[in-house]
C-alpha cells in the first residue's frame, strides 16, 4: 500500500478519540450529577427524617405532661385496638386530618404545642404526628383508693419538605407505661449491704394462693417463697428460703463492706440465684396527712374505728376497723390483740407517720418503734387475703413482728427496719431497707399478689420504625 493512500487517517482516528472522550466526559458528568442528586436526596431524607422524629418527641411530650388522661371510660370501647369512641377509632392529629377525641379543647391544645417546623436551607422542614389510642383500661394503684387510666398510644411522626425535590419520612412509636406488681416477693431489703436480708435458726419463706383455702386455711406450698434484695442475704442454722434469691450481687461466701456477695451461708437453700441487672428502687410514700394527736388505747374488749385521722394506737384488745385509710402515727399491739376487718369489702389501708410527737409534723419520723405486734396478736386472718391490710411507713425506724402473733397484710417501708422474731406466720409480703427473721418466723407469701398490689411504672417509648416516601 502506498503512503499516499493513508492520508486522512489520523483525522479519523482523533475524530474516534474525541467521540471516546466525549463519551467518558458525558458519563462522568452523569455520574457527578447523580452522586450530587443521591447526597441531596439523601439530606432531605435525613432532614424530614429529623422532622418526623421531632413530631413523635413533641407528641410524647404532650401526653407525658399536658394530657390528662379520662377519669371515666365511658363511652369508650376498649374491645377495639385502636380504642374506639362514637364508632372510629381515638386519635388526636396537628396536620388538619380528621381527628376522634371526645374533648375539642384537647384536640386543639394537641395540634397547637405539637404543629411546628425546623429551618432546612431554603424550604423548612414541617412536622406533625398523629396519636392513635391503642389500649385503655383502669387499675387501682397500692396505695391508693382512686382508679388509674392506663393508656397505650401509637405516635405517628410525620416530616415533609417542600420545593422543587419534595421529601417526606413517617416515623412511627408506641408510647406506653407498664403495669407492675408491687410485691413480688416475700421480702426485699433494699439496703445494698452485707446482712440486708438475714434469716436465722429455722426461720423460712414459702407461698400459697389466698383464693385456695381448705377449710379455710391456706395450702402452704414449698416453694413460691422468693426474695430480693439490693445487697446481701446471709442465712445461718436452718434457715430455708422456698424460693429464689434476686439481687445484683454476685457471689456466694463471706460478706464484706469491700465485697458485697449476694449470699452467705454454709448451705444454698434457695431454689436458684437470680442476677439482676441493677438496683430496684421503690419510692418513699408521702407522710400521712392530716395527723391527729388523739390517742386510741384500751386493755380490753372491742374498739371500733372507722376510716380518719388518729394518733397512737395501743391495745390489747380486738380493734374492729372498717375498709378506707386511716392516718395514725403509731400501732401498738401486744398481749392478746387482734385486728378484724369488718365488713370484709376493701382494703384497710394505715398510713403510719411515727413522729414523736403525735400530730406534729416533723420532716424527719424519729419515733423508735412507729409498729409493734408482739404476744398473742393477729390481724385479717379471716381469709388470709394481705391485700386487705395495708401498712406504709416512710421512716427509717423499727417495725418489730414477734412473739406468737399470725398476721395477713402487706408492708410497705423502703426506709425502715423490719425485724421479725419468735414463731410468727406472716401471710403475706413486706418490703423494708432491712429485714430480719430470726428464730423460727415463717413468712408465706400470697402469689395473688402478683396480680392484685399493683402500681404503675415509667411511661416507656419502644417500637420505633420509619418509612420515606
Amino acid at each position: 500500500m502506498k503512503a499516499a493512500d493513508e492520508k486522512g487517517v489520523a483525522l479519523i482516528l482523533v475524530l474516534i478519540m474525541m467521540g471516546v472522550l466525549s463519551v467518558l466526559g458525558a458519563s462522568l458528568m452523569f455520574v457527578a450529577q447523580s452522586e450530587t442528586w443521591s447526597s441531596q436526596n439523601y439530606r432531605l431524607m435525613t432532614e424530614a427524617r429529623y422532622g418526623a422524629e421531632s413530631g413523635v418527641h413533641k407528641a410524647a411530650n404532650y401526653l407525658l405532661n399536658s394530657y390528662t388522661a379520662p377519669a371515666s371510660m365511658s363511652g369508650y370501647d376498649t374491645t377495639h385496638s385502636p380504642v374506639h369512641y362514637g364508632g372510629a377509632d381515638v386519635k388526636l392529629t396537628s396536620d388538619g386530618s380528621p381527628a376522634n377525641y371526645p374533648t375539642s379543647s384537647e384536640q386543639t391544645a394537641y395540634t397547637a404545642f405539637v404543629h411546628g417546623q425546623l429551618a432546612s436551607g431554603s424550604d423548612p422542614v414541617i412536622y406533625d404526628a398523629t396519636a392513635t389510642l391503642i389500649s385503655m383500661r383502669q387499675i387501682v394503684a397500692y396505695g391508693s383508693a382512686t382508679p388509674i387510666t392506663i393508656q397505650t398510644w401509637q405516635i405517628q411522626g410525620k416530616g415533609t419538605i417542600g420545593g422543587p425535590r419534595p421529601a417526606r419520612v413517617d416515623v412511627s412509636a408506641i408510647l406506653e407505661r407498664q403495669v407492675q406488681p408491687v410485691f413480688s416477693y416475700a421480702a426485699f431489703a433494699t439496703n445494698s449491704g452485707c446482712g440486708a436480708l438475714g434469716w436465722q435458726g429455722t426461720a423460712s419463706t414459702d407461698s400459697y394462693d389466698s383464693a385456695q383455702l381448705a377449710g379455710g386455711n391456706p395450702v402452704i406450698s414449698a416453694w413460691g417463697g422468693n426474695v430480693g434484695t439490693n445487697g446481701n442475704l446471709n442465712l445461718t442454722g436452718n434457715a430455708n428460703i422456698n424460693g429464689t434469691l434476686s439481687t445484683p450481687r454476685t457471689g456466694v461466701g463471706s460478706c464484706t463492706a469491700g465485697n458485697v456477695t449476694a449470699l452467705t451461708g454454709s448451705t444454698l437453700h434457695t431454689d436458684g440465684l437470680i442476677e439482676l441487672p441493677q438496683p430496684v428502687t421503690y419510692p418513699t410514700p408521702a407522710p400521712p396527712s392530716p395527723l391527729s394527736s388523739t390517742a386510741v388505747s384500751f386493755n380490753n374488749g372491742t374498739r371500733v374505728l372507722t376510716p380518719g385521722s388518729y394518733g397512737d394506737l395501743s391495745f390489747k384488745g380486738e380493734l374492729q376497723l372498717s375498709p378506707g385509710t386511716y392516718n395514725i402515727n403509731s400501732l401498738t399491739m401486744s398481749g392478746q390483740g387482734s385486728i378484724v376487718i369488718t365488713p370484709l369489702t376493701g382494703p384497710v389501708i394505715l398510713n403510719v407517720a411515727g413522729y414523736a410527737t403525735a400530730g406534729t409534723f416533723e420532716a424527719v419520723p424519729s419515733r423508735a418503734n412507729p409498729i409493734t405486734l408482739q404476744g398473742g396478736s393477729s390481724m385479717n386472718v379471716a381469709n388470709y387475703d394481705p391485700s386487705l391490710f395495708q401498712v406504709t411507713y416512710a421512716g427509717t425506724k423499727s417495725i418489730t413482728l414477734q412473739g406468737n402473733s399470725g398476721a395477713a397484710g402487706i408492708v410497705y417501708a423502703p426506709k425502715a427496719i423490719v425485724t421479725f422474731g419468735g414463731t410468727p406466720d406472716w401471710y403475706g409480703a413486706v418490703i423494708a431497707n432491712t429485714v430480719s427473721d430470726f428464730g423460727s418466723a415463717r413468712v408465706h407469701y400470697d402469689r395473688r399478689l402478683s396480680t392484685k398490689a399493683m402500681t404503675v411504672g415509667a411511661w416507656m417509648i419502644n417500637s420505633f420504625s420509619w418509612r420515606k416516601f
